[in-house]
């Protein structure tokens, strides 16, 4: 038929690309995914650090977000807060699909790995860069640098988050076997989220270690509690958008425009 000549044609096309052409495509792939996950993302980072702080709540900050992204969202694409959040997740993807690409059209070796190193680091070292640099825009601190202990917390909860997101669902998933239905896929689902249940608090110390230089053990404790729920659903969410939609937009875009 003519849609399956087409389609034929489209296929032959894309293994004929150069090489450097298909990098160039994943590029571009890992770009559009960042645009798509990077507003809704922003807010909850945005609101997450806000609460922090105790500007406004958590709720009234994803509000005031939502409201600035539909009534000025040429303002927000230009603020230095909307590109930090970009910077992360050109990275994140940028570093995967680079990697996979090199492994694939260069070096001929198996990219799993290569790709879960590179992402990792990739995602890490702008988000911990990132949220430094919110604390700084947004919280008490009046722009002074953030402490070495928060640069810390922040790396220990990439640490966390990433290990509830790469390795820890290997080993829950045989204790999910023949409870549910796809053990596999429920496992990937509820270990990032439920990860958060831990690593969230540790976000929280860090931003009151900057928003609060003079408070005692006890009363950091206290403000952590105080948003420790609404965080955490918050970063759920997050996840599922920066995971999934994110993931989803990435494969689609490479699969048309880059080696995938």
């Amino acid at each position: 038929s003519r849609l399956a000549s087409e389609l034929k044609a489209a296929k032959t096309a894309k293994l004929s690309r150069p090489r450097h052409v298909k990098l160039l495509g994943d590029v571009a792939a890992a770009v559009g995914a960042a645009v798509c996950v990077t507003p809704l993302c922003m807010m909850v980072d945005v609101a997450i650090t806000q609460a922090a702080a105790g500007e406004m709540s958590l709720p009234q900050a994803l509000l005031a977000g939502a409201v600035d992204a539909v009534t000025d969202p040429l303002t927000m694409v230009q603020s230095t807060v909307f590109q930090l959040c970009l910077f992360v997740y050109v990275c994140t993807y940028g570093a995967a699909n680079l990697t996979r690409a090199v492994c694939e059209l260069y070096l001929y070796v198996n990219p799993v790995l290569p790709v879960l190193v590179a992402g990792t680091l990739g995602n890490m070292l702008s988000c911990v860069y990132k949220d430094a640099r919110l604390a700084e825009l947004l919280g008490k601190g009046a722009a002074a640098p953030m402490p070495l202990a928060g640069y810390l917390l922040f790396v220990l909860r990439d640490i966390l988050a990433n290990t509830g997101g790469f390795t820890l669902p290997a080993f829950v998933e045989p204790l999910l076997a023949g409870k549910v239905k796809d053990a596999k896929t429920t496992a990937q689902l509820l270990v990032p989220a439920a990860i958060n249940l831990v690593s969230s608090p540790v976000h929280l110390l860090g931003l009151s270690l900057y928003n609060n230089p003079g408070f005692g053990p006890l009363e950091h404790v206290a403000g952590v509690a105080a948003v420790y729920v609404s965080v955490t659903v918050s970063r759920v969410m997050k996840g599922f958008c920066a995971y999934g939609l994110g993931g989803v937009s990435n494969t689609a875009l490479r699969a048309k425009f880059g080696s995938g």
